[in-house]
């Protein structure tokens, strides 16, 4: 059966800030605790995670920490999260329905190893400073948590097939890292951001420490122009590879930097689903080709042949979100995002240009519960 894990909710968040207050950097390994009496559990989907597992999982935890440093100076900020990330994502087995709550990573954080949150990230035991949003915020549930972020990165971004299963994480500086896991629509689709870290390394490596940060940043707003028209996510794998490893390129070329070799290739594999992934879910919105058909087709009145098309609504899709699938009289399909009012048409692969009285279907992308779920079906509208 499941474990179930123990949360800190807001309060139990700042009430427990408050209580690390009363410790000197020394001594706060010695305000970890098990239980609190503001923690919350779920009342059924699995079995209370028993203290001793707690314990083990701090016990584990300070270990990576003791293997990087600690309590002394920390040697590596990047090896030490990628071997935590390791440890949460890979080794911990802890269920990932839990692992998607912000309160669980707070209770873990805040109570079960706070020394190791504050020694890796140097926050000072003022309760002035910790009720600060740039401490505050690696303590508490949420993506620039101690411990949530780095098992955010190693779920992504382990590699089972290497020796070292996370050295995506330990390849890339920090601010990249940044860049890609702090922009939900890049960091949710499972290709997208594997292929887009792999890339990233690859140049990282080739132009080296000196010239990379600005390199990263110049071509995430290239990959972003990209994002805006196109639906990256519905990309077969070598397209997708060709328009993030071009953003890349195409900076690298303004900013006067040589480019040697051809085109790289991702390795064999690379992209097949770890355990986990085949067991959730990647992205929201699945490949066209994974789309059932509906038995009618609904027709849109107005399209005019255009690569980014603007329509008028029809009155069966004006007044809700959903996926259109367009097949036009060659048999290609292409995918557009259907607003309030506007309907816009992201070329897929193989260049499609809807025209006047093509059929288009209709259908419903729904999420439930803290995990994305893929349940397409036709809309009757």
């Amino acid at each position: 059966m499941a474990e179930v894990y123990p949360r800190l909710g807001p309060a139990g968040v700042m009430l427990r800030l408050r209580e690390l207050a009363a410790y000197d950097p020394g001594s706060v390994a010695d305000a970890a605790v098990y239980e609190h009496r503001l923690e919350t559990r779920p009342g059924s989907g699995g079995q209370r995670v028993p203290v001793r597992r707690l314990r083990e999982f701090g016990d584990r935890a300070e270990q990576v920490a003791r293997e990087h440093g600690f309590p002394t100076a920390i040697s590596s900020k990047s090896d030490f999260d990628a071997a935590l990330g390791r440890f949460l994502a890979v080794e911990w087995d802890m269920p990932r329905g839990e692992a998607l709550h912000s309160g669980v990573w707070s209770f873990l954080t805040l109570c079960v190893v706070p020394h190791v949150a504050v020694w890796r990230f140097g926050i000072p035991l003022e309760i002035e400073a910790l009720l600060t949003n740039r401490h505050r915020e690696r303590l508490a549930g949420g993506n620039r948590n101690a411990l949530q972020r780095t098992w955010v990165r190693a779920e992504k971004l382990v590699d089972e097939t290497a020796e070292d299963p996370v050295w995506l994480i330990r390849s890339l500086p920090e601010d990249a890292l940044v860049q890609v896991f702090e922009r939900p629509y890049l960091s949710s689709d499972y290709r997208l951001v594997r292929v887009l870290a792999w890339t990233m390394v690859h140049h990282h490596r080739e132009v080296g420490a000196g010239g990379s940060e600005k390199m990263h940043r110049e071509a995430m707003k290239h990959l972003r122009a990209h994002a805006a028209v196109r639906l990256l996510a519905v990309l077969p794998d070598e397209e997708l590879h060709r328009v993030i490893d071009g953003c890349w390129r195409a900076v690298r070329r303004t900013m006067g930097q040589g480019i040697s070799g051809g085109k790289p290739v991702l390795p064999k594999g690379f992209l097949r689903k770890t355990k986990q992934e085949r067991v959730g879910s990647a992205g929201l919105i699945p490949p066209v080709r994974d789309l059932p058909r509906a038995a009618e087709p609904s027709r849109v009145p107005g399209l005019q042949s255009a690569d980014l098309l603007r329509a008028a609504p029809a009155p069966t899709i004006s007044r809700r979100a959903a996926v259109v699938v367009y097949l036009g009289p060659t048999g290609t399909t292409g995918m557009v995002s259907v607003s309030e009012r506007e309907l816009w048409f992201h070329q897929a692969a193989g260049g499609f240009s809807p025209t006047m009285g093509d059929a288009v279907w209709l259908y419903d992308l729904k999420s439930e519960g803290d995990v994305p779920k893929r349940e397409v079906r036709p809309r009757e509208d």
